[in-house]
């Protein structure tokens, strides 16, 4: 009897901690959830500060002035969800910089060197340039779908085509706003805030679910498909390292040399260049993808989940986790983005 009423307790308290545990996971979706829409909040109340501002000051608009705006409107923007998980969380910001499931005693972070960040760099270029191509084939039959409804909705990328400034001023700017800033910010909130938020619940469903909400708020359907295999990418190498300031490094490199290419094409006008260029990008891909097969035959591409043995009773599986990509909270949040993504097609279009 005795050992019976001790099986019985053992079940009751699993299903009990199993219960809590899928109360927590929606707790932190919903959160990452509010966290994600904040970003828009900030965005849109910096961007009519600003307005608001030169207005009153009677400035002039001009392209340095233009660029400074986006400077700050979107410093705001990713600042504002980190400052709200400071708040709901009570975690300091040198929390957010190390990534590390708590229930892993076996866990080691990878140790990099600088030759290690370059081949992640190589690994990130070439995987993000097949996804560049995947994205124009989603954003080709998204368009036709809804052209075919209303051709106020035609998918037109200048919507969101990003000018290249060829001063001086303006280009350094430019680096500031495309590489540096979103390099730190965007890997402070998403895998330094949201990864670390999700990983609790295992590493695959945390890399996935911080690539979900980075793609969700890149506002084209062409970068969702591009920015979720780069929060993929990010994310993995966040959990091997331990670190988010890999990624960083990584992050920056990328978003630079894209910046740094697109103006030397436009401001030489030259085909030499365009064609150095072009050759760069080749090798890059040859490169990362050289050091995608080692690494798949070394077996260090990905990390290790968890064993089991470290996971207690009534842990969550993988399919009661990632059904939390399911729930009605999450379903109002992809409504919310999918509106906001296509509202500024549609009035793209009918301004233009």
């Amino acid at each position: 009897m005795d050992g019976l009423g001790f099986n019985l307790d053992d079940d009751i308290r699993s299903k009990v901690y199993k219960r809590i545990r899928k109360r927590e996971l929606r707790n932190s979706m919903l959160l990452a959830c509010i966290l994600a829409l904040s970003t828009y909040v900030g965005a849109y109340a910096m961007q009519y500060i600003m307005d608001f501002a030169l207005i009153l000051s009677g400035a002039s608009s001009s392209a340095l002035l233009s660029e400074l705006t986006d400077v700050a409107v979107y410093t705001v923007q990713m600042i504002t969800p980190v400052i709200v998980y400071f708040a709901v969380r009570g975690k300091g910001f040198a929390d957010i910089f190390t990534v590390r499931d708590e229930l892993d005693y076996d866990w080691e972070p990878e140790k990099i060197s600088v030759g290690g960040v370059f081949a992640y760099f190589l690994v990130a270029f070439s995987f993000s340039s097949v996804l560049a191509i995947f994205g124009s084939i989603f954003t080709g039959i998204v368009s036709d779908v809804l052209s075919s409804f209303s051709e106020a909705l035609v998918l037109d990328p200048q919507a969101f085509a990003l000018p290249v400034s060829t001063g001086s001023a303006e280009f350094t700017v430019s680096i500031i706003s495309v590489a540096v800033l979103p390099a730190i910010l965007e890997e402070i909130f998403f895998r330094g805030v949201l990864l670390s938020e999700f990983i609790r619940y295992g590493k695959t469903f945390a890399v996935v679910a911080s690539a979900v909400f980075f793609a969700s708020v890149h506002g084209s359907a062409e970068q969702m498909v591009f920015s979720f295999g780069y929060g993929v990418i990010f994310g993995i190498i966040a959990v091997k390292t331990g670190s988010i300031t890999v990624g960083i490094l990584i992050h920056l490199l990328n978003n630079a040399y894209a910046q740094i290419s697109q103006y030397y094409s436009v401001a030489c006008q030259s085909q030499l260049v365009d064609d150095i260029l072009f050759v760069m990008d080749i090798v890059l891909i040859v490169g990362g993808l050289a050091v995608i097969i080692y690494k798949i035959c070394t077996d260090s591409l990905l990390y290790h989940e968890r064993d089991d043995s470290c996971k207690g009773a009534g842990e969550l599986t993988g399919k009661e986790t990632f059904s939390a990509f399911l729930s009605p909270v999450m379903f109002i949040y992809y409504a919310l983005v999918i509106y906001e993504t296509y509202a500024v097609y549609f009035y793209y279009n009918l301004v233009k």
